[in-house]
């Protein structure tokens, strides 16, 4: 039979073994979302058409790559054809 110690032994080293697969779980789901989100900036017309802000949409994207590093100036512009 198990004494107490034993026992708190085992269930403890059971416990950290989950934690610690949970633990690479979560880092691996981390890894696997690293991804930059924006916002579809647009406007509805009256007829029900759709007109995009790029403008906004090109200034949310330089804002959130010039997150990643601060020494870097990030510059994306909006040309109509």
């Amino acid at each position: 039979m198990r004494s107490q110690q034993e026992n708190r032994k085992a269930i403890q080293k059971n416990l950290t073994n989950k934690l610690n697969k949970m633990k690479v779980k979560i880092q691996q789901q981390n890894r696997a979302v690293n991804q930059i989100v924006l916002p579809t900036y647009y406007i509805e017309n009256e007829d029900g058409s759709i007109t995009y802000d790029f403008e906004m949409m090109a200034e949310e994207f330089e804002n959130k790559l010039s997150e990643l590093d601060d020494s870097v100036v990030v510059m994306c512009s909006v040309e109509n054809k």
